[in-house]
């Protein structure tokens, strides 16, 4: 071993120590489990909007796959409000992710909001036409809303700084 090549024999001196199985397994499950639920959530949203305030497009979504087709477009005034209900619910989705992250809580939020964008990025490349606005309008919305949830979260957690003196009398 050279001298320029540091001594790993001693596991107390390592700056990164391994993580165990279970504590990986529970970051994984933080971040599908919150990836499930933006989805379920942004269904959930537009099919309330449309029961509630657009019966064309609740018959259009509702209905079978070639009616769906001739009525794919979504009404910017349904739009709107969707992207709006489901940036709020975003944000809070963002700020949970962060406080039940095992260890570092804004990284699991942060690759939760890298992880929606590739998959919104994605279906506004290659999806419908008739939806691009749609696609492209959640693919910028659902990580900023995700990552400002998780800067909320950091920002309620009060700030311990290790390397700070008590210098009161």
């Amino acid at each position: 071993m050279s001298e320029s090549e540091p001594d790993y024999d001693d596991i107390d001196a390592d700056e990164h120590p391994v993580l165990s199985p279970p504590l990986l397994m529970r970051s994984f499950l933080t971040i599908a489990s919150s990836s499930v639920a933006c989805l379920l959530l942004y269904a959930f949203v537009g099919l309330a909007l449309a029961y509630l305030f657009f019966p064309d497009v609740w018959q259009a979504m509702t209905a079978g796959q070639a009616e769906a087709k001739a009525d794919g477009s979504i009404p910017i005034a349904m739009l709107v409000p969707w992207i709006v209900l489901h940036g709020i619910c975003c944000v809070g989705i963002g700020w949970i992710t962060s406080k039940v992250a095992p260890f570092a809580p804004e990284k699991h939020s942060l690759i939760l909001a890298i992880f929606l964008f590739i998959g919104w990025a994605q279906k506004a490349f290659t999806g419908d036409p008739d939806k691009l606005v749609l696609n492209a309008a959640f693919t910028i919305v659902v990580p900023l809303a995700i990552a400002y949830g998780a800067r909320l979260y950091s920002d309620s957690q009060p700030n311990i700084d290790s390397t700070s003196e008590d210098v009161s009398p």
